[in-house]
């Protein structure tokens, strides 16, 4: 067991520069649900951010109820690293009530618009049709097990660890 200010750099590396994850739930009758997200990796709690705005809050609602979720980070692109491992986080969600800013937010946002310069919120008469966009669900998620495979090679066994 370890924490995860202790895992290898290669997983930390690939948790602090991919851009898009791939975000699991649970439906209620228990089938996963994997729908595209831009985490933020905030290595000082230990969590990793995850966001969807008020209007499609089907993810937070999920999560809800029942916080066993999972990250996939499979796709490198834009992420600026040479053969990243794929990494899978499984972890326990918590949900925010409705935030409209925070410091943390503001961090996912920079991310994201610094990748897509020409993203929702790129001039003004957007921002001010699409004020709701702003009005985020945080979907926070504690890691409990990670594993990761060199290469993306998901034929070959993962490493893992189990974090406190």
């Amino acid at each position: 067991m370890t924490t995860p200010s202790a895992l290898p750099a290669e997983v930390t590396g690939v948790l602090d520069r991919y851009f898009t994850a791939e975000l699991s739930t649970h439906a209620r009758d228990h089938t996963p649900v994997t729908v595209p997200v831009a985490p933020l990796w905030l290595p000082e709690r230990g969590q990793i951010l995850v966001t969807t705005g008020i209007g499609v809050p089907h993810k937070a609602f999920r999560a809800r109820r029942d916080p066993r979720v999972a990250l996939l980070y499979s796709n490198p692109v834009a992420s600026g690293l040479d053969d990243p491992p794929a990494v899978l986080v499984q972890g326990n969600a918590s949900v925010s009530e409705i935030v409209t800013w925070d410091d943390e937010l503001a961090r996912q946002f920079h991310k994201v618009w610094t990748a897509q310069p020409k993203g929702v919120g790129a001039d003004p008469i957007t921002k001010r049709l699409f004020w709701w966009y702003y009005m985020r669900l945080e979907i926070h998620i504690r890691p409990v097990r990670i594993r990761w495979w060199p290469g993306r090679d998901m034929t070959a066994a993962p490493h893992e660890e189990v974090l406190l």
